[in-house]
């Protein structure tokens, strides 16, 4: 075997166990940035589906409920988001570059108080007051 042969060959392994590498890492890469996807929208749907069910029990517990509740202020730590309470129902939107989702959640009453609600301070107080449910921070 000569030299020229030898390097000839080590380059073509190189060569396809680097084509190789870069498939798989590509591949892993696309993967991850998938469960990212379906981890923030789990966790979105966790977030509203708490700020309904808040509303649901001041509903249920009636006049004279109040209540001072957290929640994180972004979606896995760095997604902001912004939540709005409506008639009968509960919308988060967040946005992943161009990209703008949305979830909404049902309450059990339409008597609520339209609030957007300011993620960045992290509380939010509800008032049951003759049926109405008041959101204020």
């Amino acid at each position: 075997m000569r030299r020229g042969q030898a390097a000839f060959e080590f380059l073509s392994y190189f060569t396809f166990f680097l084509l190789i590498f870069i498939v798989i890492f590509t591949y892993m890469g696309s993967e991850q940035a998938r469960e990212i996807r379906v981890r923030e929208f789990e966790i979105s749907k966790e977030i509203t589906d708490n700020f309904a069910s808040e509303v649901n029990l001041a509903v249920s517990v009636g006049d004279g409920y109040k209540r001072t509740f957290t929640f994180p202020t972004k979606i896995l730590g760095k997604t902001n988001y912004s939540v709005f309470y409506r008639k009968g129902f509960v919308e988060l939107t967040w946005s992943r570059g161009e990209d703008k989702f949305v979830y909404f959640s049902p309450l059990s009453t339409d008597n609520v108080t339209e609030f957007a609600v300011d993620v960045e301070k992290g509380y939010l107080r509800l008032n049951n007051t003759r049926g109405v449910i008041y959101i204020k921070q």
